[in-house]
């Protein structure tokens, strides 16, 4: 090792650190994305009414919890691999109804709304 025990411990401790800060950052990202497109979502856990931006990362977590527990690497695999799909279909989805379906595209004005966008991109 170049640095010995010490620089193997703050590298890691950079390492680890920097994996929690994005987990988190995600979680954050997900409860104020989530909240801005179901503002009036809310549910009750126990005798705690959870309500918008909390509820929404609390259920994030215990979604993408589980996915931390697997002991083998390979089921993670499967995991993307259904994600990957589950963005085709969306993708697809999206394209039937706007071509077959009747709706088409035909909105006039300004291609992106920047008002209206992700939380995270909001002015």
């Amino acid at each position: 090792m170049a640095f010995g025990r010490r620089g193997r411990l703050a590298v890691d401790t950079f390492m680890y650190l920097e994996l929690y800060l994005i987990a988190i950052d995600f979680l954050i990202l997900e409860g104020d994305n989530l909240h801005t497109l179901f503002p009036a979502a809310s549910f009750r856990l126990g005798g705690v009414r959870l309500g918008g931006k909390q509820a929404f990362v609390l259920a994030a977590t215990l979604v993408l919890l589980p996915t931390t527990w697997f002991s083998s690497l390979d089921v993670l695999a499967y995991c993307a691999a259904a994600s990957a799909l589950a963005a085709v279909v969306l993708i697809a989805t999206v394209l039937w109804v706007g071509v077959f379906d009747g709706v088409g595209f035909h909105e006039r004005g300004r291609l992106v709304q920047w008002a209206t966008g992700p939380a995270c991109l909001a002015p």
